[in-house]
């Protein structure tokens, strides 16, 4: 179990799930591929749900890396792979109770849809690092993340920035470089699923940082400071 952890605030948690993926480029082939196959599979019709499991799969791999790089062993890939496996049922069930509490959220104006979706945020990072069934998982995250809301949106904040900035730099170059309208999709989809497979790793490496430290080793309770960017 991880402990001991010091704080960092939102920059300071995404610069250093940048330099993990830096460390562990194979997270980047993982989550390219991974990408590939859930977007292929959302067009099929009844099974999009299937391989948005595949999704889940490979982002509790990445917050597995996170786990390790913080207690300084050298990540295990296929290990993690491994570990993940056996959470697999938690995971989906985490993804169904949390799809449906934020769903009915964002029925009631968007803000208490985003509120839950940061509260829950969390559970996934809870069944991998800690071993807790969905429910436990959940009442966890919602513990963890009330003095951490703000570092949570903020790191959102972030990454949409950055690949809003990515998105807006690389389009015109895809658009005068496609010589049809097809030859622009498929760009732009490239373009999508590359940003996917860079964005994604550092996303859930982010989320098991700011999860580790904060709870406290065996009674899930979280650290009331938050903070933006702190270093």
């Amino acid at each position: 179990m991880v402990s001991n952890v010091n704080r960092k605030g939102a920059v300071g948690t995404f610069s250093e799930s940048m330099g993990w993926l830096r460390e562990n480029p194979a997270l980047i082939l993982v989550f390219l591929v991974g990408t590939v196959i859930v977007g292929f599979g959302s067009l099929i019709p009844f099974l999009g749900a299937l391989f948005g499991i595949l999704a889940l799969y490979i982002n509790g791999i990445a917050q597995l890396v996170a786990r390790d790089e913080l207690v300084g062993e050298t990540p295990d890939i296929r290990g993690a792979a491994g570990e993940v496996l056996g959470r697999l049922l938690s995971l989906v069930g985490i993804w169904l109770i949390s799809s449906v509490l934020i769903g009915v959220g964002f029925l009631f104006l968007i803000i208490p849809g985003i509120y839950l979706a940061l509260r829950l945020s969390l559970a996934p990072a809870a069944c991998v690092i800690d071993g807790e069934n969905a429910f436990d998982s959940l009442s966890t995250s919602w513990e963890v993340a009330e003095g951490n809301l703000l570092k949570i949106f903020g790191l959102g904040l972030i990454v949409f920035g950055l690949v809003f900035a990515a998105m807006l730099v690389t389009t015109p170059v895809v658009f005068f470089a496609a010589g049809s309208e097809t030859g622009m999709v498929v760009g732009l989809v490239a373009i999508v699923v590359l940003i996917s497979a860079f964005a994604q790793p550092v996303v859930q490496m982010a989320y098991a940082r700011i999860y580790v430290e904060n709870r406290e080793p065996g009674s899930n309770v979280a650290d009331s400071g938050d903070d933006w960017a702190g270093a």
